[in-house]
């Protein structure tokens, strides 16, 4: 008899189950009467069993169920599908410097490397600093030595600083850029008593400092104005006391020019009118 759509050489009876699928898995499938064991599409007889077949218990069944629950589904694969799908198309678009992982999209770090300095445009505005000269302040020298070692300042200046007389001394410096390079010139006052005598100024080069201007002469004064050198004398008639000049003050400004100080401007005086000093002098 056939069995499984071929001869049956040994012709032993077997029951056939029409109804039952031959599945690749092996089991035994039981019946009122005989059984039939199949197993990779082969047919036994009943009272023989496939070498590799075994007999389905509970614990097999439950397994075999666990598998089958275990089995992703048709819609969660197509939703993995789509996903992985998605991703791709995604990392595919990303534009440049963007990194497009599972999670998170995240702009790539910009470079750090410096750039070059922009030139300033044709014709655009330049700095008009002038730049510090290099040599040392101003503040530094001693005011005394200074003057009593140059021999271009009036002589009755620098004997009032070597006189042993009360208040005959260098007043408090005073300190401001006169000549437009940036450093500090210095102005000394210089007293030979109670009053006041006259005013050294100084500047400093890369030799030392050097005297541009003095004036000697009482009852007159120098100020540093907006950068001006300005030289106020009280002016006084033949017959005037000391105490109360009569005449204009006389108001002299000196400029830095060329490398000196020249005299740009006088308002006050007048004819008839004299300083109250008849040796008062400017030494510029």
């Amino acid at each position: 008899m056939p069995c499984c759509g071929r001869p049956d050489p040994e012709n032993r009876s077997v029951i056939r189950l029409p109804s039952v699928r031959y599945r690749p898995q092996i089991g035994q499938i039981t019946t009122p009467g005989r059984a039939v064991a199949r197993s990779c599409n082969r047919c036994y007889p009943a009272d023989e069993v496939a070498p590799y077949a075994r007999p389905m218990t509970s614990s097999t069944a439950g397994a075999r169920r666990s598998q089958r629950r275990a089995k992703p589904s048709a819609l969660a694969v197509a939703l993995a599908l789509v996903s992985a799908a998605s991703l791709g198309s995604l990392t595919a678009c990303a534009p440049a410097g963007l990194r497009v992982d599972s999670s998170v999209v995240v702009s790539s770090p910009t470079s750090s490397a410096p750039t070059a300095p922009t030139a300033p445009a044709a014709g655009g505005p330049t700095s008009t600093s002038t730049p510090t000269p290099s040599f040392a302040s101003i503040r530094s020298i001693n005011p005394r030595a200074v003057v009593l070692a140059d021999k271009g300042v009036p002589v009755e200046l620098r004997e009032a600083i070597t006189s042993k007389c009360l208040g005959c001394l260098i007043d408090t410096p005073v300190y401001g850029d006169i000549t437009g390079d940036g450093a500090e010139e210095i102005l000394l006052p210089i007293y030979d008593g109670a009053h006041l005598a006259g005013t050294v100024v100084y500047t400093m080069t890369a030799q030392g400092p050097q005297r541009i201007f003095a004036h000697y002469g009482h009852e007159g004064w120098v100020e540093i104005v907006d950068s001006d050198l300005v030289l106020t004398r009280r002016m006084y008639a033949a017959d005037d006391p000391k105490c109360c000049a009569t005449g204009p003050d006389e108001i002299s400004h000196y400029g830095w020019q060329n490398g000196k100080l020249v005299l740009t401007y006088r308002a006050g005086g007048g004819v008839g009118f004299t300083p109250y000093e008849p040796k008062d002098r400017v030494i510029v």
